[in-house]
């Protein structure tokens, strides 16, 4: 059986997420795994602590996801399997280890704004899950709620596309929501949009043809600000990237336009990697 995982930290913006992948689960049918993992403060990290603080913590823990569990068995009838997971280890290793074992369809993280204080969920284990997981990983900002994806985005260089893009994943996409594909391509204005380029997108069409892809070339300076107000301008329903292998998506992680398509745009986002992962149908 096809799962979602979120992970949650029993935070606002964390049971959002965990209400959109409720529901998302519910349209893929799918069943949902909600996961805590007890960290290690870094308050106390390299000061001596009680034998007992683990115990206590994931006791109070299970108490958590519990009453998450049963809120999200009201909020979807009782129509979807729901199982708990919380354990002592390092987020993104268990993530790994879960993700691995089962027929992960996704793995559904929230997004905290840009003015939290406390930014756990944007930051350095977002950023990690993302890189070092071989699964697909989407983001929600913190007051989306899940709806058909009738439109996906996917912001691409176009180098060796053809050969890099998981089209598993797409056709997997495509039969559980049959959405629109919209490609995008951003240059700089002194960029010249050469042969291979063009050979590319003539390369995707013949590959990517059951999905009926829309190419949108776009010309800024700025290659995050482009996907920015691509995003702002087609109402697409989620934007996929691929961080690991296409260079400039790596800055569009640490620099504020990205939270401003997370945090403001309303469009989840998935990362995915090139077809060398493990991930499979």
């Amino acid at each position: 059986m096809k799962t979602i995982i979120t992970p949650t930290d029993f935070s606002a913006i964390a049971e959002n997420a965990a209400l959109y992948a409720a529901d998302m689960a519910i349209a893929v049918n799918a069943d949902l795994l909600l996961v805590h993992v007890v960290t290690i403060p870094l308050s106390i990290a390299e000061a001596p602590v009680p034998s007992d603080i683990f115990e206590v913590m994931t006791s109070e823990a299970v108490a958590e996801i519990k009453k998450l569990q049963e809120k999200l068995q009201v909020h979807t009838n009782d129509k979807l399997t729901i199982t708990t997971h919380v354990v002592v280890d390092d987020l993104v290793d268990d993530l790994i280890d879960l993700a691995s074992q089962k027929d992960t369809f996704a793995i559904v993280m929230g997004v905290k704004g840009a003015e939290s204080k406390n930014n756990f969920w944007f930051g350095s284990n977002t950023i990690s899950v993302m890189h070092k997981l071989n699964h697909p990983v989407i983001t929600v900002p913190g007051d989306v709620s899940f709806k058909k994806i009738a439109k996906v985005g996917l912001a691409c260089d176009l180098e060796d596309a053809s050969l890099k893009l998981p089209v598993a994943y797409l056709e997997r996409l495509h039969t559980e929501f049959n959405c629109e594909l919209h490609i995008l391509n951003v240059t700089k204005e002194n960029e010249k949009v050469d042969s291979d380029i063009l050979y590319e997108s003539i390369a995707l069409q013949n590959d990517l043809k059951k999905f009926h892809p829309q190419f949108h070339f776009l010309v800024n300076e700025n290659i995050e600000v482009g996907v920015a107000e691509f995003v702002k301008r087609v109402p697409i329903d989620l934007l996929m990237v691929m961080p690991k292998e296409y260079g400039f998506f790596e800055s569009l992680f640490h620099k504020s336009v990205s939270k401003e398509i997370m945090t403001h745009s309303k469009v989840p986002i998935l990362s995915l990697h090139p077809v060398a992962s493990s991930w499979s149908v």
